[in-house]
C-alpha cells in the first residue's frame, strides 16, 4: 500500500511537477548527442522517437519513456561529458545489447542499472519502455566504472528494498499527488547508497548467492555465444542448477533460448552495420552467429526488432541538429546531466 501523504506540513514535502514530451527524430538525436551517437533503425517511420512522462520531485527527476529502436555508439568524448547528474534505469519492455569492452552488456527487464555506459562501444536496441531516475551525483557519493557494481537485482534483501522503494516512488508520482514527503525521497536514496556500497556494513554473502550465480551464467553465455554447442544442456551441466531454477532466472528475459537468440541477433546486426559496404556481410554475420538460413535470421530479427535486417539498417545517418529546447525542468535536468549543475530544485 502506498504511503499516505500528510499535506498539513508542506515544509517537509517536495512539490511534484509533471511534464510530457513527444519527440521526433531530430529532437531526440539532438537531446542525446552528448551522451552517444544514435542511428535510427527503420521500423516505423512515423513513430515518435521518444514519448516521455516526467516528474520533478525535489532533487530527483523520474521519467517513464518509450524509445524507438536505435544503434548507439558511445565514444570517449561522451564518457568525458558526464556532469552533475547520474541516471539509473529499469527496463520494463525490450532489450539493448552491445559490444562494450566488458563483453557482457545487456540491458533488459530485471535489474535497476546505471543508465549511462561506462565504456566505449556500440549497442543495438529494440523498442524500449524504461523507467529512469536522475539524481545529483553528490547525493550518491560514489564514482562509477566497469569494476563497480552498476546493477541492483531484486534477489538480495537490500535489492528487494531498493526495488520496492523505486516502485513506490513511481506509483506516488503517477497517482497525481501534488506533494511527496522529503522522507520518502531520502529513504529511497538511502536504500540506493546501501545497495551500492556506501554503508560500511554488508549482508551475509549467502543473500547474494542467486544473483552471483545468475551473473556468472550470463558471463558464460556472453563468452560462448560463438559456440554452436551453447544451450540449456551445456549450462545445466556446467553450473549444476536445476532446469526449473534456470527457467526462473531467465523468465523475465523471455527464457534462456530467447535471451541467447537475442544476443546473437544483436551481434550479427551490429556486425552487418559496421560492414554495410562489404559484399556478403549479411551472410557472413548470419553464419558466424549460428543462424541456419537466411529465412531463419530474417524471421528472428523481424520477431525481435519488428522488421527485416535489410530494412532495419536502411536508415539514413543524419547529423545531430542543435536542439532549440523549451525551458522546462526535464530539459534542464538532462542538460545538467552533462554540463554544469542544477540551478534550482522544487520546493
Amino acid at each position: 500500500m502506498m504511503e499516505s501523504i500528510d499535506l498539513s506540513d508542506r515544509r517537509a514535502a517536495y512539490t511534484v511537477a509533471q511534464e510530457t514530451h513527444d519527440m521526433g527524430l531530430d529532437e531526440y538525436m539532438a537531446l542525446t548527442a552528448q551522451a552517444w551517437d544514435a542511428t535510427p533503425l527503420n521500423v516505423l517511420p512515423d513513430r515518435s522517437s521518444l514519448l516521455a512522462e516526467s516528474w520533478q520531485i525535489g532533487p530527483c527527476m523520474l521519467s517513464i519513456i518509450d524509445v524507438a529502436p536505435f544503434i548507439f555508439e558511445t565514444k570517449r568524448v561522451h564518457l568525458e561529458n558526464r556532469g552533475a547528474l547520474i541516471g539509473f534505469k529499469k527496463v520494463v519492455e525490450g532489450f539493448e545489447s552491445g559490444d562494450y569492452a566488458s563483453g557482457e552488456y545487456l540491458s533488459a527487464p530485471g535489474p535497476i542499472e546505471l543508465s549511462d555506459p561506462v565504456e566505449i562501444g556500440k549497442s543495438i536496441s529494440t523498442a524500449l519502455k524504461i523507467q529512469e531516475i536522475y539524481v545529483p551525483r553528490a547525493f550518491i557519493g560514489l564514482s562509477f566504472g566497469k569494476d563497480r557494481l552498476n546493477k541492483i537485482y531484486p534477489y538480495s534483501a537490500i535489492g528487494k528494498i531498493v526495488h520496492a522503494e523505486w516502485d513506490s516512488l513511481f506509483l506516488a508520482a503517477q497517482s497525481g499527488v501534488t506533494h511527496i514527503p522529503e522522507r520518502t525521497v531520502e529513504r529511497f536514496l538511502s536504500s540506493f547508497k546501501i545497495a551500492l556500497g556506501v554503508h560500511p556494513q554488508r549482508e551475509d554473502v549467502r543473500t547474494h548467492a542467486r544473483e552471483l550465480l545468475f551473473r556468472q551464467i550470463q558471463r558464460f553465455i556472453h563468452a560462448n555465444l560463438s559456440s554452436p554447442k551453447l544451450g540449456s544442456a551445456t549450462i545445466l551441466s556446467k553450473f549444476g542448477v536445476s532446469r526449473a531454477s534456470l527457467y526462473r532466472m531467465f523468465e523475465p528475459l523471455g527464457g534462456i533460448r530467447t535471451y541467447t537468440t537475442y544476443l546473437r541477433a544483436s551481434k550479427a546486426l551490429i556486425e552487418i552495420w559496421e560492414n554495410r559496404l562489404v559484399r556478403g556481410s549479411v551472410s557472413a554475420a548470419r553464419d558466424r552467429w549460428h543462424f541456419r538460413t537466411g529465412n531463419d535470421f530474417n524471421r528472428t530479427v523481424t520477431r525481435l526488432f519488428g522488421n527485416s535486417p535489410k530494412r532495419l539498417l536502411a536508415a539514413a545517418h543524419p547529423l545531430h541538429p542543435k536542439l532549440n529546447a523549451p525551458s522546462n525542468f526535464a530539459f534542464e535536468f538532462l542538460d545538467s546531466r552533462y554540463n554544469g549543475t542544477l540551478t534550482q530544485m522544487a520546493a
